[in-house]
């Protein structure tokens, strides 16, 4: 059964590859998320946690409206003006704390 672009299962809702969320459909997922909100994906996050994977895999997911998302298309512009040619300067690797 589909809804609003999310699939209900036995335990909530689901995103559905094929349609793009948007904010409302994101939240009520998150909030419902077993593990806690915003901690979907509890298997691999369990699987990573255990060992049995390095890492949970970073998944992207079509969405119709990301709150300030605009600003992300700033970016390349921004590359091409030199936004990181004094980064190595400014963000350079703090000495090691010794313990006391």
């Amino acid at each position: 059964m589909t809804t609003d672009g999310c699939t209900r299962l036995k335990k909530g809702l689901t995103p559905d590859e094929n349609f793009a969320s948007n904010k409302r459909e994101r939240s009520e997922i998150d909030s419902s998320a077993p593990m806690g909100y915003g901690a979907t994906r509890s298997l691999e996050r369990v699987a990573a946690a255990m060992g049995e994977l390095e890492a949970a895999p970073i998944v992207f997911e079509a969405a119709r409206d990301i709150p300030q998302g605009g600003v992300l298309l700033a970016l390349p512009a921004l590359m091409a003006v030199g936004l990181l040619r004094h980064s190595a300067e400014l963000y350079t690797r703090y000495p090691t704390a010794s313990m006391a």
